[in-house]
């Protein structure tokens, strides 16, 4: 917190307002601006505030991107991930089952890493937990598949 003279004494600035008036291009505002002032600047300026609040804040884009490249990029990144633990079965080879499974390992470790981009996590926590979330949900799909086909046997 920093001190903001405001005549009769000081006030105190929260952090979120230190970010938030750096952003608006005052500099100097720990001299130069009373709090009210300041308080004023962020009200009246309600659109800019909210805005610097969800990029800096949240982390999300200033301009809004394209649905149509988002689903694409979604689309083909689930068509590549989603490939991998078949090519083994796919390509006819030997242990298929264990490369399949190492293999479909390495890509849920590789996108939580990138995934940490987002996140506040570091790339391997984000990577490791990525892995065994995927791992307990690729266990829980091969136990179903295994009942059903049971049952239908």
């Amino acid at each position: 917190m920093d001190r903001v003279s405001t005549g009769s004494g000081s006030d105190l600035v929260s952090d979120q307002d230190a970010i938030f008036l750096t952003n608006f291009g005052l500099h100097n505002w720990t001299r130069s601006l009373p709090l009210p002032v300041l308080t004023r600047s962020k009200n009246d300026d309600r659109a800019r505030w909210v805005q610097t609040m969800l990029t800096d804040e949240y982390g999300l884009p200033r301009e809004v991107r394209s649905p149509w490249i988002a689903a694409l990029s979604t689309f083909t990144a689930f068509l590549i991930c989603g490939l991998v633990p078949l090519l083994p079965y796919l390509l006819g080879m030997d242990h298929s089952l264990v490369i399949s499974v190492v293999l479909t390992g390495i890509v849920f470790a590789v996108i939580g890493s990138i995934k940490s981009r987002w996140s506040t996590s570091s790339w391997w926590h984000s990577g490791l937990t990525t892995l065994f979330v995927g791992a307990i949900a690729a266990s829980l799909a091969y136990f179903a598949g295994v009942i059903v086909k049971q049952l239908v046997d």
